[in-house]
């Protein structure tokens, strides 16, 4: 589940706060599921158009209030949201953090081919590494 709540709350949580962000902005926020692309995969929690993503994160009262001073992404967040927007081709992804209570926080990152090119060498030295490993294990065999 993408909700740092989890489990039934955060499936529960995640409806809620696609349905408010719907309201907000005028739009229908499309269910998708794992979205492959080449040797990645992403899996977002809506789809915005043609052009867009939503990703919700659910947030306890005293995390919501700090993210809602800082303004920004999270930056443990950076790598997937760019990563998604990357493997589903859109321009654009909304960050949503959503708490019961308070206002949510939504913030637009475009997409930026500079961090994606970045992305893709990361991704890249990681599946190299994944091979050497794989068939050095497969060696010991």
């Amino acid at each position: 589940d993408a909700l740092e709540g989890g489990g039934e709350r955060g499936h529960e949580r995640e409806q809620e706060a696609c349905a408010l962000y719907g309201v907000m902005y005028g739009v229908r926020p499309e269910i998708i599921g794992f979205v492959r692309n080449g040797k990645c995969g992403a899996s977002p929690d809506r789809l915005i158009g043609d052009e867009g993503l939503l990703e919700v994160k659910d947030a306890d009262r005293h995390i919501q209030i700090e993210r809602l001073l800082a303004g920004v992404v999270p930056k443990e967040y950076v790598a997937q949201v760019h990563g998604q927007i990357m493997v589903c081709d859109r321009q654009w992804c909304d960050f949503m953090s959503h708490c019961r209570g308070l206002p949510p926080l939504v913030i637009r990152v475009y997409r930026d081919e500079r961090y994606i090119a970045g992305l893709r060498i990361d991704i890249n030295k990681f599946d190299e590494e994944l091979y050497e490993l794989v068939d050095k294990i497969k060696a010991m065999e």
